[in-house]
């Protein structure tokens, strides 16, 4: 019985250690991708971005990753156009919600 128990253990721990694998993996990917299309003064800002704000800062990479995939990015991005870029991401749309009563 005690073995069936360091099975499904052992499988819980070669999974979740698999899991992590393919994170790092994906985050080396991403780090080489970065550093091929990003200038070097828009790579510090990134950085910290990623520092202020998480969120923003997955969403830029999503945005660059998806641009160089299709081939839409025909230079490396200059810090300027990172600028632009997470200030179009940043901008929120206003959620409005209206409650009426009976």
């Amino acid at each position: 019985m005690e073995e069936s128990g360091q099975d499904g253990y052992s499988e819980a721990r070669n999974k979740k250690l698999q899991e992590i694998q393919e994170k790092q993996a994906m985050e080396q990917r991403i780090k080489i991708l970065l550093g091929q299309t990003l200038e070097p003064d828009a790579q510090e800002r990134l950085a910290r971005i990623k520092i202020a704000n998480p969120a923003l800062h997955e969403t830029i990479v999503q945005q660059i990753a998806y641009y160089a995939q299709s081939g839409k990015l025909r230079e490396k991005v200059t810090d300027e156009v990172l600028k632009q870029l997470a200030f179009q991401l940043s901008q929120k749309k206003e959620t409005r919600i209206e409650f009426k009563r009976k």
